[in-house]
């Protein structure tokens, strides 16, 4: 666990994020039409522990789509259909499909308002919760995010709001982006193109910020998201970048002693092999072996050949050494633990 999955590994600990069983979700079927979180069947989650084993071994989907209404995502299934064929596209069922055992749906995940539009004290301190660590799972390398961005033939024939203008799935999406460009990854559905989250450099949050409170570029449900994800988004950029620096400083630390030790190595080698060489060479065996002449079948003797072996082959190694330190450093500076931001 890095320091910026602290929160998430909070979350699903505690209960307030709750992980769906991917083999219990597959077993609903196509016509499935998803439930509050409150509604669904135990069975239906991960346990705690379980969760946590899931996302540390890196087996963890998270759906980003956006919200059909305010009081169902996803009335008619559409986006369930588009997630359960994630696991039939055969072609990815090795490299990632088969592999993702936990799900992550904002519907299903936190606790959600019943039809009068109310949570209990209760629910409402693990919704909270659990909303405070979504932009973490979202930016985690051990995550796959899976962008539904299409919309129902109905939905797209009234005009409805689109992924990229929704301004959840736009934060979605920039969260994404500050992912580690070692791990993280986003799927597209419908498009079976799996591409790394770091694929460009995410924007600043004054960027982000101007994006939101932009009523023509990002659209939002409800009125008080707006300044809500502009902070979720400031608040996880800072962290990243500062995590990002911290990571930096000790890979530059670490390969600053990979470059310069070397160099004082190879003195200590050769002087110390150089006494050994000299040593082989001042023996008694290579000199009768020298003071005879030459080897009769014009092979030269095996002690030149381990005096020049001992000498030099610690220099070479050591050398190689070196160069191999000087090419991860120039690759650091190039492609750092995370993307630069």
């Amino acid at each position: 666990m890095t320091e910026i999955e602290k929160p998430l590994w909070d979350a699903v600990e505690g209960g307030a994020l709750r992980l769906l069983s991917a083999d219990w979700l597959r077993r609903q079927g196509r016509n499935w039409i998803a439930k509050r979180c409150q509604e669904l069947p135990e069975e239906a989650f991960l346990p705690p522990s379980k969760g946590l084993e899931y996302l540390r071994a890196s087996k963890v989907v998270a759906l980003s789509y956006r919200w059909l209404s305010r009081e169902h995502p996803d009335p008619d299934g559409f986006s369930t259909r588009r997630l359960l064929a994630f696991w039939d596209y055969r072609l990815l069922m090795i490299a990632a499909s088969s592999q993702r055992s936990a799900v992550f749906w904002d519907f299903c995940s936190l606790p959600q308002k019943d039809k009068y539009g109310q949570r209990t004290a209760e629910e409402d301190e693990r919704f909270k919760k659990g909303l405070d660590a979504i932009s973490f799972l979202y930016a985690s390398p051990r995550v796959l995010v899976l962008q539904q961005k299409q919309l129902p033939p109905a939905a797209t024939a009234r005009g409805d709001v689109t992924y990229d203008k929704s301004g959840w799935c736009t934060f979605e999406n920039a969260a994404a982006g500050l992912s580690s460009s070692h791990g993280g990854k986003r799927f597209v559905l419908g498009q079976n193109r799996l591409w790394p989250s770091a694929a460009l450099p995410p924007p600043p949050p004054g960027k982000m910020a101007a994006k939101f409170a932009d009523e023509e570029q990002t659209i939002f449900i409800g009125k008080a998201d707006r300044e809500e994800v502009s902070k979720m988004y400031a608040d996880l950029y800072v962290t990243v970048r500062t995590y990002d620096e911290a990571k930096r400083r000790s890979t530059r630390v670490c390969i600053d002693r990979l470059v310069n030790t070397p160099r004082l190595l190879i003195l200590a080698f050769v002087l110390w092999f150089g006494l050994i060489g000299g040593a082989v060479i001042a023996s008694p065996t290579f000199t009768r072996t020298s003071a005879a002449g030459p080897h009769p079948n014009g092979i030269i003797a095996p002690s030149v050949v381990a005096g020049v072996v001992v000498v030099l082959f610690p220099v070479v190694l050591i050398l190689g050494y070196s160069a191999t330190a000087r090419r991860a450093c120039s690759r650091a500076k190039v492609k750092p633990s995370f993307v630069d931001v």
